[in-house]
């Protein structure tokens, strides 16, 4: 757990096996009662994703979850009472896309207000200013790393 350093939020950053640390995240997120709202955005299927994860965080206790799905011409909005975001797995690109600017401002302004942003895999990749956006495969460098613009919630990394 990381408090941020542009204001007073949490950044709770999984590498990998994110289904081990639901738990802590929903401990730090504020307990079994905290609303807690997904976001599967960088997922080509966003909707599984977000219901398999959502059976998850039920079945360890979450009473609160909801989904915010991607919508063409639809601003990103983050719903009213939320604790924390937890950005879900897939492709980086797709998810700072998806977001844009206004939505990535928004997760910023949710951070600074004290709220807790999740991410695994893709939404932990995507949190830096610069993000690795391609040329792995399997872990492994595979050619040059192809880099590109992140969505800027946390500094030096």
């Amino acid at each position: 757990m990381k408090e941020n350093q542009k204001g007073s939020g949490k950044l709770f950053i999984i590498g990998g096996s994110a289904n081990l640390t639901l738990k802590e995240l929903i401990k730090h997120a504020g307990g079994k009662n905290a609303q807690i709202a997904l976001v599967p955005h960088a997922s080509g299927i966003a909707r599984e994703s977000a219901e398999e994860t959502t059976q998850k965080l039920v079945l360890l206790g979450a009473k609160n979850v909801s989904t915010i799905m991607p919508q063409r011409g639809k601003p990103f909005a983050i719903p009213r009472g939320t604790r924390a975001l937890y950005m879900l797995g897939g492709d980086q690109l797709r998810l700072v896309r998806l977001l844009g600017t206004a939505g990535a401002r928004m997760i910023k302004k949710f951070l600074n207000s004290g709220g807790m942003l999740a991410g695994s895999s893709a939404g932990a990749a995507a949190v830096a200013p610069i993000m690795i956006a391609g040329g792995m495969s399997g872990g492994k460098i595979d050619g040059s790393l192809m880099l590109k613009p992140g969505l800027n919630l946390i500094d030096k990394v």
